[in-house]
C-alpha cells in the first residue's frame, strides 16, 4: 500500500467516528489529495494532521498534534512551506476547511515557543545535512522567511543549556563549511556572527560565545573552537568587513567586562572563567592555545604539538569532528595556495581522475584544460563534482571583488527567475546554442535544460568540447547533484558554484524571462531541433483581468503537469481575484512526443562572466 492510499484509508477510518460537522471537511481533504497526485512537500502529512487536530477535544491532544507538525518541519524543512501552502489550498476548497485550516495555523503560531522550548526541538548533530536545507530555505523563501527565522531562533536559543546551544550553533558551522552556495554561506555566517534576529547581538549571546572559547568542559570547548574556526576562515576570506566588525564587538565586550564599574546587567560567565584560567593547569593550557593562535610572537617561540591539550581536541583523529575535518581541508588548501603549490586533484575526461601539477600561468592552464575536454575517448556525460572543479580552471582565479560581483549577479538572476518568470522549459527540453566569444574560447558552446519531475526541476547539461557536465536545478534554482534523488547539493567549492550558477542561470533567465519577441523565431529566437520546422507555443504565465482567478481544478492540473504552484506564485505577488491573478497557459508543440529533439534556441552574450573577469 503506498503512502497516499494509506492516508486515504486513515481518513476513512477517522470519518467513521467523526461528528457530522467534521465529515464535510474530511471529504474535502480527501478530494484535495485525489485531485492532485503531485503535491507540495508534506501536503499529505499535514492534511492528516489537520484531521487529527479537528478530532482532538482536549488541549493536551491538540498540543500533541502541533508537536508532531513541528517535529515534521524540523526533520523536513520544506514542510514549512508545505504546511502553510497546504492550509491555503484547503482554505480554497470550502468554508469548513477555511475555518479548520486557519485555527491550526493560529494555534501553531501561538504555541511555537512553548512546544519547542519544552521538547528542545531542533536540528541535531546527527542530522547536520538537514541544516543545509534550513539555510537554503531561509535564504530563498521570501514569503515564509519570518516564520523560518522564528523557528531557527527558538531552536538555537536554548536558554540555560550552554552545551545544547553550542551543539545547535555547531550544526550551522558545519553546514556553512560544507555549503557551495555563496548566499547560503553568508546567511549562516551572519547567524554565527550575531548579525540576525535568529541569534541577535546581545550581551548574553556575546558572553556565551567568549565563555565557550575558554570553557574547561572539553565538549563545550571543542564545539566552540570549531565554531570560531569556521567564523574566522569564512569571515576572513568571504565577508572580511563583517568579520572585522564581529571581532571588534567581541573585543569591546571583553574590555567592558574587565573594567570595574562598567559591568553588563547579567553576571558574566566569560569574566568568571577568564579570571580562573591561571589557577588550573587545564586553564593555563587553554590560555597558551589562544596566545599561540592569535600572537605570531608566541608561535615563533613555541614548538607546536598537536597531541597537547587543547590542540588534541581538534587534531586527534579519535576526537575530531566532521566540521573540523572540513575546516582543516579548507585551511590546507589555503596554505597550499599561499605557498604557490599548484598541485590539484583534477578530472581529465579521457584518463579519469588525476593529481596534476598545473602551470602557474592562467593562460597556460586554460589551454591545457581546454585540450583535455576537446580530446575524444572518455565517457561523454560526466556528473562527478571533481569534473566541475576542473571546469573552474578554465576561468581566472576569483578575487574578493570578482566574487562579490558574481554573487550579486547570481542573486539578481535568481530574483528575476522567481518574480519575472513568464515561460516554462519545453516538455521535450531546450537546447541553448551559446554565442559568446569568451565562453566559446573555453570550448563552452551549449547548455541544455530538460524537465525531470516538473517544469521547475531541471536536468542541466553543459557541453564543453566533446563532453557534457551534468547537474540539476531545483525549484529555488539551486544546484543539485545529477545522480542523486531529492535535494542533495552539488558539493563543489564556493567559487566553482558561483561561476556555474552565473553560467547556467544567465542562459535560463534569457530563455524564460525574455519578452515575447524572443520566442517568435529568427536570430536569437527558437527553431526546432529536428530537421523540419514546427509550431511552438511555450507554456507561460498569463495575467487575468481584475475580478478573475484560476479555479482549484486548473491549479491542481497545472501543478500535476508542470509543478507550477499558482497559489504560491500569486500569494508571493500579493494578487487575488479582485486584482486579477496569474494563470498558466499550457504548451502547444508540434511533434512533442517523447522521441522529439529539444527545442533549439540561440542566445547571444547571455552571460556576463567576460565583463566581470576582464
Amino acid at each position: 500500500m503506498d503512502s497516499k492510499e494509506a492516508r486515504l484509508r486513515y481518513l476513512d477510518g477517522v470519518k467513521q467516528v467523526s461528528t457530522e460537522e467534521h465529515e464535510g471537511r474530511l471529504e474535502d481533504i480527501k478530494a484535495a489529495i485525489l485531485d492532485s497526485e503531485k503535491t507540495r512537500p508534506g501536503h499529505l502529512f499535514f492534511t492528516e494532521k489537520l484531521a487529527d487536530f479537528s478530532q482532538a477535544i482536549k488541549s493536551k491532544e491538540k498540543e500533541n498534534v502541533l508537536r508532531e507538525v513541528l517535529m515534521g518541519m524540523f526533520q523536513h524543512p520544506l514542510y514549512v512551506e508545505g504546511f502553510f501552502d497546504s492550509m491555503e489550498k484547503l482554505t480554497a476548497l470550502s468554508d469548513k476547511n477555511a475555518e479548520g485550516a486557519q485555527v491550526i495555523q493560529d494555534e501553531l503560531r501561538r504555541n511555537l515557543e512553548k512546544i519547542i522550548k519544552k521538547d528542545r526541538i531542533g536540528v541535531t548533530q546527527e542530522h547536520t545535512d538537514v541544516m543545509d536545507r534550513w539555510l537554503e530555505l531561509y535564504t530563498n523563501s521570501e514569503r515564509y522567511r519570518p516564520v523560518i527565522s522564528e523557528l531557527l531562533r527558538l531552536s538555537i536559543d536554548t536558554g540555560k543549556s550552554e552545551l545544547l546551544q553550542a551543539q545547535r550553533k555547531h550544526v550551522v558551522a558545519e553546514s556553512i563549511l560544507r555549503a557551495s552556495d555563496f548566499e547560503v554561506v553568508k546567511a549562516g555566517l551572519k547567524i554565527l556572527m550575531m548579525d540576525t534576529d535568529i541569534l541577535p547581538e546581545t550581551d548574553g549571546n556575546i558572553d556565551r560565545h567568549l565563555a565557550g572559547l575558554i570553557s574547561q568542559d572539553d565538549e563545550i570547548l571543542k564545539l566552540h573552537l570549531d565554531i570560531d574556526g569556521a567564523i574566522d576562515f569564512i569571515g576572513r576570506n568571504f565577508l572580511p568587513e563583517e568579520f572585522v566588525r564581529f571581532r571588534q564587538k567581541l573585543t569591546a565586550f571583553s574590555n567592558k567586562v574587565h573594567q570595574k564599574g562598567d559591568q553588563p546587567k547579567e553576571k558574566s560567565k566569560f569574566l568568571e572563567r577568564s579570571s580562573a584560567l591561571k589557577t588550573t593547569e587545564k586553564g593555563r593550557q587553554i590560555l597558551h592555545f589562544h596566545d599561540f593562535v592569535n600572537d605570531p610572537k608566541v608561535r615563533a617561540k613555541s614548538n607546536f604539538d598537536g597531541k597537547v591539550y587543547p590542540f588534541s581536541l581538534i587534531m586527534d583523529l579519535t576526537q575530531i569532528t566532521s566540521a573540523r575535518r572540513l575546516l582543516n581541508e579548507r585551511l590546507a588548501a589555503e596554505i597550499r595556495d599561499k605557498a604557490g603549490i599548484n598541485l590539484r586533484r583534477v578530472y581529465n575526461p579521457s584518463q579519469g581522475e588525476l593529481v596534476e601539477e598545473l602551470p602557474q600561468d592562467y593562460e597556460e592552464t586554460r589551454r591545457l584544460v581546454v585540450s583535455w575536454f576537446q580530446k575524444a575517448g572518455g565517457w561523454p556525460e560526466i556528473a562527478d563534482e571533481i569534473a566541475f572543479e576542473t571546469m573552474q580552471l578554465l576561468f581566472p582565479k576569483l578575487e574578493e571583488s570578482t566574487r562579490q560581483r558574481i554573487s550579486e549577479r547570481v542573486e539578481g538572476l535568481r530574483e528575476s527567475l522567481k518574480h519575472e518568470l513568464r515561460y516554462l522549459v519545453s516538455p521535450r527540453g531546450d537546447r541553448i546554442i551559446i554565442e559568446d566569444e569568451f565562453l566559446n574560447s573555453l570550448s563552452i558552446h551549449e547548455i541544455s535544460f530538460s524537465p525531470r519531475d516538473s517544469a521547475v526541476d531541471l536536468d542541466v547539461k553543459i557541453k564543453i568540447g566533446n563532453y557534457s557536465l551534468c547537474c540539476r536545478l531545483d525549484g529555488y534554482y539551486m544546484l543539485r547533484h545529477a545522480l542523486e534523488e531529492g535535494d542533495v547539493s552539488l558539493r563543489v567549492s564556493l567559487d566553482t558554484n558561483l561561476v556555474l550558477e552565473e553560467l547556467i542561470l544567465s542562459q535560463l533567465q534569457k530563455l524564460l524571462c525574455a519578452d515575447k519577441e524572443a520566442h517568435r523565431g529568427g536570430k536569437g529566437g527558437e527553431t526546432d531541433g529536428a530537421a523540419h520546422s514546427s509550431t511552438v507555443r511555450r507554456a507561460h504565465l498569463r495575467k487575468l483581468p481584475k475580478g478573475q482567478s484560476f479555479t482549484t481544478d486548473q491549479a491542481c492540473k497545472i501543478f500535476e503537469k508542470y509543478g507550477i504552484d499558482l497559489w504560491q506564485i500569486n500569494a508571493q505577488l500579493g494578487l487575488d481575484r479582485d486584482a486579477g491573478t496569474y494563470t498558466c497557459v499550457k504548451a502547444i508543440e508540434a511533434g512533442s512526443d517523447t522521441g522529439s529533439e529539444p527545442v533549439k534556441t540561440v542566445i547571444q552574450n547571455g552571460s556576463q562572466l567576460d565583463s566581470i573577469f576582464f
